[in-house]
C-alpha cells in the first residue's frame, strides 16, 4: 500500500494555504477516482485536501507515490450516531479502533456502534493514537451528530461550513456557528473548519445539486506546506473559512501583535484591531464579533478594504474576538476562527448536547 506522507514537503514557506478538510473517491460513495480528485482540486487553486472516504482507507494507494499536490490521509468514521473526521493518519495504521471498523464497518454507512462502544468511548481511543478528530456537519439532517452523550474532550476540530450549494445547510451552517460560539463561551477553544464533502460536481446526479472542491475553503496558516503543519496550524487555531475573501486579521496590545489564533494577555488595556477583506465582490460587510456578539460592522464597497478599532478591556474575563465578511444580502462570505484575550483555561470538557 503507498502511504499518503505528512511529512513531505511541497512549499518549505511559512504561509496560508488553501484547503478542503473533507472530499471523497470512487472508494466509497465519491464519483471521482483519487487521480481524478487532484485534477479537480488544482482547478479550484488549491494547495491541499484531506481525503475522507467513507470507513475506508481503500483510496490511499491509488494516489501513488509522488501526488501532485499535498494530500492529507483521512477517513470519515460514518456511524448511525452521526459522522466524523480522522486526521494524522500515516499509511495503515495498526490501532484497535481502525482494525474494529474495517472488521465491523466495511464501507458501509449508518453502522451502528458495537462491541460496548459509545461515540465518547470511539473518540478517546482515536485520540490516544494521537490523531486529530473533527465532527462533521453537526445539524445537517439527517446526517447530524445525534450522541448529546459525547464528550467534547477528545474532540479539536467541529466542520461549522459544510457544503454550501447543499440546500439544508442554509440552516444547518448557523446552527453549527452558534454551536461552536457556545463552546467558545464555556471556555473550549475548538478550531473551527470547512468542508465541500465532495462526492459529485453539480450536474453529474440530477437528484443533488453537487459540489465544488474548496467550497468552502479552510486557509491555514502553517511553517510549511506539509499535511503535518497544516494539521499543527489547525491545532493552533490558525484558520478561516472562505467561499471566496480572504481575510487578514490582528489584535495589538503594547507592542505585541497577534493573529488568527493568537492570544494576548488579560489586562486592564486598550487593544487596536486590525482587518483587512480581499476578493469580495460587490458590496458586503465586515463584523467584529465579540464574544459571540456583533461589536461593530463596517461596510465594504470594492474587492479590498481595510479598518482599525479600538477595544478596552477590563482585565477580568476571558474573551474573544472573530471577524466575518458577508455580502450586501447579509449572506456569510467568510468567518476567522478567533484571536482570544487572556490565558488558554484549563481543560474545559462538556457533553454535546450541552451546547445545542
Amino acid at each position: 500500500m503507498s502511504e499518503l506522507s505528512l511529512s513531505k514537503v511541497y512549499n518549505p514557506n511559512a504561509g496560508w494555504y488553501k484547503g478542503d478538510f473533507h472530499a471523497h473517491t470512487d472508494c466509497s460513495d465519491g464519483r471521482y477516482s483519487a487521480v481524478e480528485v487532484i485534477q479537480l482540486s488544482l482547478a479550484q487553486g488549491l494547495d491541499f485536501f484531506a481525503i475522507t472516504d467513507h470507513n475506508t482507507i481503500n483510496s490511499f494507494d491509488q494516489f501513488g507515490d509522488d501526488p501532485a499536490m499535498l494530500v492529507i490521509p483521512g477517513i470519515e468514521v460514518t456511524l448511525d450516531m452521526g459522522h466524523c473526521n480522522i486526521f494524522g493518519m500515516e499509511g495503515n495504521p495498526a490501532s484497535a479502533w481502525q482494525h474494529w471498523m474495517e472488521g465491523i464497518c466495511g464501507d458501509q454507512i449508518w453502522v451502528p456502534l458495537s462491541d460496548g462502544r459509545t461515540t465518547t468511548s470511539l473518540l478517546r481511543e482515536i485520540a490516544a493514537c494521537g490523531l486529530f478528530t473533527s465532527i462533521n456537519h453537526p445539524f445537517l439532517n439527517p446526517w447530524e451528530w445525534r450522541d448529546a452523550d459525547t464528550e467534547l474532550n477528545n474532540v479539536q476540530f467541529i466542520e461549522v461550513w459544510n457544503d454550501h450549494l447543499w440546500p439544508d445547510n442554509r440552516q444547518a451552517t448557523p446552527m453549527a456557528l452558534d454551536f461552536w460560539t457556545r463552546t467558545l463561551n464555556a471556555g473550549m477553544r475548538l478550531t473551527a473548519i470547512g468542508g465541500s464533502d465532495f462526492h459529485f460536481l453539480p450536474g453529474d446526479q440530477p437528484e443533488w445539486p453537487g459540489e465544488y472542491m474548496g467550497m468552502p475553503s479552510t486557509w491555514v496558516y502553517a511553517e510549511e506546506l506539509s499535511g503535518k503543519a497544516v494539521l499543527d496550524g489547525l491545532r493552533q487555531h490558525r484558520a478561516f473559512i472562505s467561499i471566496g475573501p480572504k481575510l487578514i486579521f490582528e489584535a495589538k496590545c503594547a507592542d505585541e501583535i497577534v493573529g488568527i489564533g493568537g492570544s494576548l494577555p488579560l489586562a486592564e488595556s486598550e487593544i487596536e484591531i486590525f482587518a483587512r477583506v480581499e476578493a469580495l465582490e460587490g458590496e458586503g460587510c465586515l463584523r467584529l464579533i465579540q464574544n459571540g456578539t456583533n461589536f461593530e460592522n463596517f461596510p465594504v464597497r470594492g474587492e479590498e478594504a481595510q479598518f482599525k478599532t479600538r477595544v478596552h478591556l477590563d482585565g477580568r474575563e476571558n474573551q474573544w474576538f472573530r471577524l466575518e465578511a458577508c455580502n450586501r444580502k447579509g449572506d456569510l462570505l467568510a468567518f476567522t476562527n478567533p484571536i482570544f484575550i487572556g490565558p488558554e483555561p484549563q481543560l474545559v470538557s462538556g457533553k454535546f448536547g450541552d451546547y445545542c
